[in-house]
């Protein structure tokens, strides 16, 4: 209600009368030519009247209308201040969100806060405040106590997983929050990244374990393409089209070397022979080693190597220590016993070996040969 003002007034006294009932003072105080009255029940008549007053004491009585009062319910401007109203009365223990004609606001016990920005939960979800207002416009990264949140539209993205930059980096969100504990790969729509501690590492260069395997990862990118070894604090390693391959043992060259691998890991502790598609080799110490000529004996038997390979060619005589023994095909044959021939003439050989004190006759398909230590004469 409004009312005219009254000359020397100080202040005013409003009050009121309900269903004809007695009147009451509403507002012993009021310093204003408006009153509005909050406290009412939907339904009822109600007949104010104002007393104007200075310190000679008051005007006549002055009577204003009868009127009957409705509920009021939402936000509402009331001497100034936007106010949450529930059914003609404030709602001081309210804080949340509320919706009226011109969009939702943020209600701290009662009334709208315009200092708060930032999220809000209600039966439908979080949401971005900025200034008390709903900003479904809005779409980024908000921290607050509990996080870093990814806000789409106004709405926390519990569902998101994914990397999103802002001004510091690209992170990595799960299901809506900043996973700032994370370390490993993750992928998008542009391939696999290493994550440290919930950022894109680009300086990262190495191996990465995910559920899958092991993986090589080059300036942060997971690299299918790369084939070759990768050196940590744990060893050297055989990647193939970017993963550690654990189901492979055989030959890698690196560089101007081959190296052995066993079960996808450099073995520098092997010596011995290792087959490959174009032959068996000689490894010494992990490395293959193709200035080495000799004798190797393995659980399959004793073969002869030739600049590092063995030599499945070659049948003849070969020196093994103080003793030369018979090679067929690469391999001795211990179960031999007869002549032999060399760049040096033809000599006796008894169960593989060269039988220098053997002194006698030897028969074959050629004919009868004499044998003088061993040899041919």
């Amino acid at each position: 209600m409004t009312w005219p003002t009254s000359a020397n007034a100080v202040s005013y006294r409003v009050c009121r009368s309900v269903d004809g009932g007695d009147w009451e003072t509403v507002e012993s105080v009021c310093t204003s030519t408006t009153y509005e009255d909050f406290d009412v029940i939907a339904g009822s008549i109600y007949e104010y009247g104002v007393l104007a007053e200075n310190e000679c004491g008051n005007s006549e009585w002055t009577y204003g209308e009868r009127v009957a009062a409705f509920a009021v319910n939402g936000v509402v401007l009331v001497n100034g201040k936007w106010i949450y109203i529930v059914n003609g009365s404030q709602d001081a223990s309210f804080t949340g969100l509320v919706e009226n004609e011109t969009g939702w606001w943020y209600i701290r016990s009662g009334e709208v806060d315009f200092t708060y920005t930032g999220l809000v939960q209600n039966e439908y979800g979080w949401w971005y405040v900025f200034d008390g207002v709903l900003d479904l416009s809005f779409t980024g990264l908000v921290t607050n106590d509990y996080g870093t949140w990814f806000i789409y539209n106004g709405q926390l993205a519990d569902r998101y997983i994914g990397l999103l930059q802002d001004e510091y980096g690209w992170k990595y969100i799960y299901n809506g929050r900043f996973a700032d504990t994370y370390t490993g790969l993750v992928q998008n729509e542009y391939g696999w990244w290493y994550v440290r501690n919930g950022m894109l590492d680009f300086s990262y260069t190495g191996l990465v374990e995910n559920e899958y395997g092991w993986w090589y990862v080059s300036g942060g990118s997971l690299d299918l393409s790369f084939t070759g070894l990768v050196t940590n604090d744990y060893g050297t390693w055989f990647i193939y089209n970017g993963q550690l391959a654990v189901g492979y043992t055989g030959l890698v060259q690196n560089g101007d070397k081959w190296i052995y691998v066993s079960g996808g890991r450099q073995d520098d502790t092997y010596t011995g022979l290792v087959q490959n598609e174009y032959g068996w080799w000689y490894v010494s110490g992990g490395v293959l080693d193709l200035s080495f000529t000799g004798i190797v004996t393995n659980d399959y038997g004793t073969w002869y190597i030739y600049n590092g390979q063995l030599a499945v060619r070659y049948t003849g005589l070969v020196q093994n220590g103080n003793k030369w023994i018979f090679i067929s095909s690469g391999r001795q044959d211990d179960t031999y016993t007869g002549l032999v021939q060399n760049d040096y003439g033809w000599w006796y050989v008894f169960g593989g070996v060269l039988d220098l004190r053997f002194t006698g006759t030897v028969t074959n398909e050629y004919g009868t040969w004499n044998i003088y230590n061993g040899q041919v004469v």
